[in-house]
């Protein structure tokens, strides 16, 4: 239904981008790559810059509960 696809895009929309553009509420190049490699970081146990299969998979759950949530 289109209507819960409009819901869903917007649950998203808040989750990722409007906390990340601010008050201006623009959300720039820069702004998102940055959200994304803290992310990516977060999910970098052993910081050697690669996430393996235990990190990646603890990186796919919390996306995937993050997902969950706002539905």
């Amino acid at each position: 239904c289109d209507r819960n696809r409009g819901a869903r895009v917007d649950a998203v929309a808040r989750r990722d981008f409007y906390r990340i553009a601010g008050k201006d509420g623009r959300l720039s190049k820069r702004e998102f790559l940055s959200d994304e490699a803290r992310r990516f970081a977060d999910a970098d146990r052993n910081r050697n810059g690669v996430l393996v299969k235990n990190e990646l998979a603890v990186f796919a759950a919390r996306r995937a509960s993050l997902l969950r949530s706002e539905a």
